[in-house]
């Protein structure tokens, strides 16, 4: 390019960022610093994504740290957000929710959410429960986070605080919304919702998705099962437990 400005500087950042080329995203940065254009929030805000989806949380440390102090851009929820990403995916989690708690900006239950997903990922019991417990009092009349929690406490084998939740939901009189997925055929719209099976065509769809399951196993696929806690409750077989994991809304799209 003849001449190179911050916008064609900001979009090979975010490109590399988006590839997961955390390294050479910073060189494109180091780079764009050195011919003396100037970045903006934008720009920061992809360095920051490339260091997060390449586990480069020193280096990611040093962007957020350069946005505020040399060039004065205030933080958005955006820079946070990819901030928490980036110290929670590398393991960092107790670094994370002190950095949420510091924030001076009003708290999103999106971020609490991402934090509360990487918490249940490594199995930090102590910190999920209290991020989750934040989320319900950051939205009190959302079902969302108060699943999001009671699953959580199935995962773990804590059945008593899974009720503790749906009563709580119960007092509250939060209903959790049925949710169903849809998908247009031939101009005909069709809608699932999990374990459905009012489809015309449910035998065959089932049909399918069992002969995809023993591909899917014959392959040396292993869904992680222990998310489907309910199962210790119905006393359902470890076979059985497989096919719930695997046979959900998507299958049944695929099918």
């Amino acid at each position: 390019m003849p001449s190179k400005n911050v916008v064609s500087w900001t979009s090979l950042i975010v490109g590399y960022g988006k590839h997961g080329l955390g390294w050479e995203a910073l060189k494109a940065f180091d780079e764009m610093e050195r011919k003396g254009i100037v970045p903006n929030k934008t720009t920061l805000l992809g360095t920051l994504y490339a260091c997060s989806h390449a586990g480069l949380v020193q280096k990611g440390w040093v962007n957020f740290n350069t946005m505020v102090h040399k060039y004065s851009i205030t933080p958005v929820m955006e820079h946070y957000t990819c901030m928490v990403d980036l110290l929670a995916r590398a393991g960092h989690l107790t670094e994370a929710y002190n950095f949420v708690e510091g924030m001076p900006i009003t708290l999103e239950a999106k971020l609490l959410t991402a934090l509360f997903s990487s918490c249940c990922s490594h199995m930090n019991v102590e910190l999920a429960k209290t991020v989750g417990q934040r989320l319900i009092e950051l939205e009190p009349e959302e079902a969302g986070a108060y699943m999001l929690l009671s699953n959580f406490f199935g995962i773990i084998g804590d059945l008593e605080d899974v009720a503790n939740v749906r009563k709580l939901m119960s007092k509250r009189e939060i209903r959790k919304t049925k949710t169903f997925t849809w998908i247009e055929i031939d101009r005909k719209v069709h809608s699932f919702e999990s374990g459905d099976g009012s489809h015309p065509l449910n035998k065959e769809i089932y049909n399918y998705l069992r002969n995809l399951v023993k591909k899917m196993k014959n392959s040396g696929y292993v869904p992680n099962t222990t998310q489907a806690w309910l199962c210790k409750m119905w006393m359902i077989t470890q076979r059985k437990k497989w096919f719930l994991v695997v046979v959900r809304n998507w299958p049944l799209l695929l099918a």
